[in-house]
């Protein structure tokens, strides 16, 4: 791995320093993510290099259902990583609730990545988790 400044290179994909850094800091401290950015602007692929060579569940707000869900977290209950793309699309009620489960859940570690700020059915977890 090499550093500068900057960036940090690993591999083929070029890491902001700071992203990395603040990943690493959250993995460490299991500490729920939220990076939110324009379309365009890296935020899967930072997501998907940075857990490249861990075991993990990826879930689009796009086209997630609550039986998806639900079968996928049964099925996989021993993975503890869990990546929530595009959450500005999730709208069925019980996905947010499953979701809202997984952040109040200890032992698992939760990215959630998005086009715009924290949607408000987060509000309470943007307040208490994001800024431990």
């Amino acid at each position: 791995m090499k550093k500068n400044n900057d960036i940090i290179m690993d591999n083929c994909y070029i890491y902001p320093a700071s992203a990395k850094i603040k990943m690493d800091t959250a993995h460490k401290l299991n500490q729920r993510v939220y990076i939110y950015g324009v379309a365009g602007y890296g935020k899967t692929a930072l997501i998907e290099n940075y857990l490249k060579r861990k075991k993990y569940l990826y879930f689009d707000g796009e086209t997630i259902t609550e039986e998806y869900m639900k079968l996928s977290l049964e099925k996989s209950s021993d993975i503890k990583t869990i990546v929530i793309d595009n959450i500005q699309f999730v709208i069925q009620d019980e996905v947010k609730d499953i979701i809202k489960a997984l952040l109040d859940k200890k032992d698992t570690w939760v990215i959630m990545a998005g086009r715009c700020k924290p949607p408000a059915w987060l509000l309470y977890y943007t307040i208490t988790s994001f800024i431990k």
